[in-house]
């Protein structure tokens, strides 16, 4: 908070890249997967910011596979 006022810029803390997608059971499955995919590559590992993780309820693992691939 003290250093992003005074050097005037947006400052964001990153945890090692461990930005996990969560999905729950009342989710389009087709969405989800592509939302997943999608934040896995978007940002081309410029910034530490993407999906690099994807947790999926066991409920609809075997599904949300067969939708990914």
């Amino acid at each position: 908070e003290n250093t992003a006022s005074d050097i005037h810029k947006i400052l964001f803390l990153e945890i090692r890249g461990s930005c996990p997608t969560i999905v729950f059971p009342d989710v389009d499955l087709k969405e989800a997967a592509i939302t997943a995919a999608s934040a896995a590559f978007e940002n081309g590992g410029q910034l530490s910011l993407s999906g690099s993780r994807i947790y999926v309820h066991r409920s609809i693992h075997q599904s949300f596979l067969r939708e990914l691939s």
